[in-house]
Parts: C-alpha cells; sequence; structure tokens
C-alpha cells in the first residue's frame, strides 16, 4: 500500500487517535477505553495494509514493559476466585496495550508528533481547570470554597470524577512538559503563563507530594540540561515558586499548616488525614512484613488490609477504599518480594536509560511518577496507570527513533 491512494488517509488516521490518547485529563474512563480500542484498530489497519518493521531494540522494549502484566497474570493462578481477580488485572492491561502500540504496531513517536501530543495534553489540562474552576466559581458557596482545601478537592472531584491527586499528576506532569519545552527552547510569554497555571492549579487541590515530586523532576530536568551554574539558579527559582504558591492559595496553605501544626494528641484521636495516614502506613508495613515472600495476592490484598485496620479498631476505614497507598508495598503485599524486584527494575531501568540518552523530559517525569508512588498506587488506578503506560511507552520509542536517526 506504500502507493496506494489511501495511505496518506490511513497515516492520518493513526496520527489523529494518537494524539487523541492526550486528552486523557478530560474524558471519562469509559469513553478513554474507546479512543484507545480506536488507536489500537487503526494500527491493526496499518499492519495489515503497511506494515511498521519492529526492530529487536523495540520488541525487547515491548516486552520489558508488559512484565507487570504478566506478572499479574500468573497471580491469577493462586485466586480462588479467577474471575473477581481478572477484573483487577483487566485494569492494568495499560501495561500490554500502550508498549504494543508505540513499540510493535509502530505509532507515531517522531520528536514532532511528541511535542504535539505534549501540546494536546496540555491544552486538555488547562481545559480541566478552567471547566472546574468556574464550576465552582458559579456554584453555591462561589468563592468562599478557594478558601477551604478540603471543601475545594470534594468541589473539584464531584465536578470531575477526578480524585485530586491523580488531577494534580496530570496537571504537574504537563507543567513538567512545558517546562522541558522553555529548557529547550526558550521561555516564552505563553509557556511560563501555562506553567504557572498549571502549578497553581496542582496547589489548589492541596495535594501535598506532587508538588514536592514536581519540585525534584524540574531540579533533575535542569541539571541534566545545564552545569552546575546554570542549574542551580533555574531550580531555585522553581523551588521558591512552589513554596510562594503553597503560602499565598489559602487551600495550599491550609494543607501545609496541617503537617507543620499538627497536635500529636489529635493525632491519635481523631479521624483526620494524618491519622488515616499513619495507620494505612502501619497496617500496610505490618502486612507486608507477615507476607513478604508470596504476598497474599491481587484479591486478598484489600482484604488483608481491612483486617489490619479492624484489629486497630478503625471501623470507619472499612469502605475498602485506603489501600497501602505506596505503590511498592502494594506490589510488594500482592505479589512478595517478585513484586518489590520488579518494581525496582522497572522503575530502575527506564531511569537509567533515560539518563544515559540525557532525555531531560522523560527522565524528569519518571522522577515525578516514582515520587508520587510513594504516597498512592499511581499503577493501580485507571487514571495514573494510563498517564504511566502511555508517556514511557512513547518516550522509549521517541528515543529508539532518536537513536536509529544517530547511528
Amino acid at each position: 500500500m506504500r502507493d496506494h491512494p489511501l495511505r496518506p488517509y490511513v497515516e492520518a488516521m493513526v496520527r489523529a487517535s494518537t494524539l487523541l490518547l492526550a486528552l486523557m485529563p478530560v474524558v471519562p474512563t469509559r469513553i478513554m477505553i474507546l479512543l484507545i480500542g480506536c488507536w489500537l484498530g487503526t494500527l491493526t489497519v496499518r499492519l495489515f495494509t503497511d506494515p511498521v518493521p519492529i526492530s529487536h531494540r523495540n520488541m525487547r522494549w515491548a516486552l520489558f514493559l508488559a512484565l507487570p502484566f504478566a506478572l499479574m497474570l500468573l497471580d491469577m493462578l493462586r485466586a480462588t476466585d479467577p474471575l473477581a481477580t481478572w477484573w483487577i488485572v483487566e485494569r492494568s492491561s495499560s501495561f500490554l496495550v500502550f508498549p504494543l502500540g508505540f513499540l510493535v504496531l509502530g505509532a507515531p513517536s517522531s520528536k514532532r508528533l511528541v511535542h504535539s501530543f505534549m501540546e494536546v495534553f496540555t491544552a486538555a489540562c488547562l481545559v480541566l481547570l478552567l471547566f472546574a474552576n468556574s464550576s465552582i466559581l458559579l456554584g453555591e458557596d462561589g468563592a468562599r470554597t478557594f478558601d477551604d482545601g478540603y471543601a475545594y478537592r470534594h468541589a473539584f472531584a464531584a465536578i470531575t470524577g477526578l480524585h485530586p491527586p491523580f488531577a494534580a499528576y496530570f496537571l504537574l506532569a504537563a507543567a513538567l512538559l512545558q517546562f522541558d519545552g522553555a529548557l529547550s527552547g526558550g521561555l516564552t510569554w505563553r509557556r511560563g503563563a501555562v506553567v504557572l497555571l498549571l502549578l497553581a492549579g496542582a496547589a489548589l487541590l492541596g495535594s501535598r507530594m506532587p508538588p514536592i515530586a514536581f519540585g525534584a523532576a524540574s531540579g533533575v530536568m535542569v541539571f541534566v540540561r545545564f552545569g552546575w551554574k546554570r542549574a542551580l539558579p533555574a531550580w531555585g527559582a522553581v523551588l521558591i515558586l512552589l513554596v510562594a504558591l503553597a503560602a499565598l492559595l489559602p487551600s495550599a496553605r491550609q494543607r501545609m499548616e496541617e503537617v507543620i501544626h499538627h497536635n500529636k494528641q489529635e493525632f491519635a484521636t481523631e479521624f483526620d488525614p494524618l491519622h488515616v495516614r499513619a495507620v494505612v502506613n502501619e497496617c500496610a508495613w505490618q502486612v507486608t512484613k507477615q507476607h513478604w515472600s508470596l504476598g497474599v495476592g491481587q484479591e486478598n490484598a484489600q482484604r488483608t488490609l481491612d483486617d489490619c485496620y479492624a484489629g486497630l479498631g478503625e471501623t470507619r476505614m472499612l469502605d475498602g477504599s485506603y489501600s497501602t497507598h505506596d505503590q511498592l508495598l502494594h506490589w510488594w503485599l500482592c505479589f512478595g518480594v517478585a513484586g518489590a524486584v520488579l518494581y525496582v527494575i522497572l522503575f530502575g531501568t527506564l531511569i537509567r536509560s533515560a539518563a544515559r540518552a540525557r532525555h531531560a523530559a522523560m527522565l524528569g517525569f519518571l522522577v515525578f511518577m516514582l515520587i508520587c508512588c510513594c504516597t498512592e498506587n499511581v499503577l493501580s488506578r485507571q487514571w495514573g496507570l494510563v498517564l504511566f503506560a502511555c508517556f514511557t511507552s512513547m518516550f522509549v520509542a521517541c528515543q529508539g527513533e532518536e537513536e536509529a536517526s544517530a547511528g
């Protein structure tokens, strides 16, 4: 089909369906699944009409990135209810789908396409911010909602359907990519304003770890791009901006003050976020130590935690939503040592590859996601997994194209 008149149309459909994936911050989960299905469908059509050669390098990476999905399939062999466990595994299929699309089926991943993808992703994040905040302003409490961190988070979640930490991951991932664009192509007023808006939007959500992760990731990126003399002032400016936003925005300031002025007696008695976090950490470590070798399996992970919460008298935490809030511990609890080792190898290999190639955007994104995984099961929720799997697969594919063109 290389000289077939339909070839440009098929290529246009492949490119368009790839760019549509960048709408992940603003489309509901079911619509996102439909977009991914259409993307794979267009790639399959091209496979049978105009196949793209698969390099050994891309095949190795695709198999490597799909290892978590393979481990989850193996875990099903010991499940007492394979159907219920399959629903958990099926939600993690992004570990397989995105490497398959970008590295095996040859979804476009040129530097130009990646840049366009980042712009669409950033625009989607800005639409998310505009829609959520305008809806809050027009709501019953109006501007007063912005003064209370918890009221704002609840209103944001009710309007968008997004859990606030995951919304912050989207916003700050977009801010990181725009920041990388500023480092490589020069800071413009437009790009600076976009980064500031995204950072302010994330700060309003009041999640503590994502801004910290952004600060660390931005530091890694400037040190990759520049020498020490230029990197230190640039990183210092970013950290000052983050602190200023946390101090100036009421909802962000409220969440920071909880940590700074928290009363230890209240910490032991009140059902507040810090108390919940302490109970979760205690139970997560306790049950992981008890099942450190083989884990308890995905179907039993939450039940095991709930038993621990009940043993501590925390009956309000038995609604099935209080997971380990730590991705490493979650995989360790589910799969034992194999899960913990795979987690370390997955991030370690990706970060090592990005550092060797001095790929600032990929390295910054991976550092950002790794730190966020310390306080949330990012890769076990659909929003976080799609973000991680899509971007890492695309970055790896783009890196391969750059290596091929340079070699």
